[in-house]
């Protein structure tokens, strides 16, 4: 079993230097880049020592703590994870993601940054996104969705979104099943 021991980025140093080789065998050391904010990673400090940890769907600084358990964005939560191949923590993450996705954010989640960056985050919501498409598409919230895009500045954005639609649309029959 390897130890993983997370350092943060800093010039503090006590003791004497210490090589790679110094190591003890399966002790793996990463650091952790100091651009990380607190809200980020205590709770993932806390779900390393513990096993707990607490996912929320609303922003942090609203969240509520659980059992005294640090609240934690799930996509934070899965960037970090895959930062640092913390699979079980991924795991978790892409779970809570994808049981919290519905008809009322699927559109946004699946055409985010997340989605669009980890393959497994959009696979996830792949499955939801066809689940509801009927519902979606009488709502025409993926019409608004497009037209919202229209006034933002993030081209490269929008045509990824776009791209990740017209894979979406491929192969989806008039009854919203995916044909093979």
């Amino acid at each position: 079993m390897n130890l993983l021991i997370l350092v943060f980025q800093s010039s503090f140093i006590e003791g004497p230097s210490a090589t790679a080789g110094d190591r003890p065998v399966g002790q793996i050391i990463q650091t952790l880049p100091s651009h990380e904010p607190f809200e980020v990673l205590h709770p993932i400090l806390y779900y390393l020592y513990t096993d707990r940890i607490c996912f929320t769907t609303v922003p942090i600084e609203q969240a509520k703590s659980y059992h005294q358990v640090p609240p934690c964005g799930a996509e934070d939560a899965y960037r970090v994870g895959d930062l640092f191949d913390l699979d079980q923590l991924k795991k978790k993450a892409l779970g809570f993601l994808v049981e919290t996705a519905d008809m009322t954010n699927i559109i946004s989640r699946i055409f985010g940054d997340y989605a669009l960056k980890y393959q497994e985050i959009g696979q996830g919501y792949e499955t939801v996104f066809y689940k509801y498409w009927n519902d979606v598409k009488k709502t025409g919230a993926l019409s608004q969705y497009f037209r919202d895009l229209e006034g933002e500045e993030d081209v490269e954005g929008n045509i990824q979104a776009i791209r990740r639609c017209m894979e979406l649309m491929e192969g989806l029959t008039s009854q919203g099943v995916k044909s093979v």
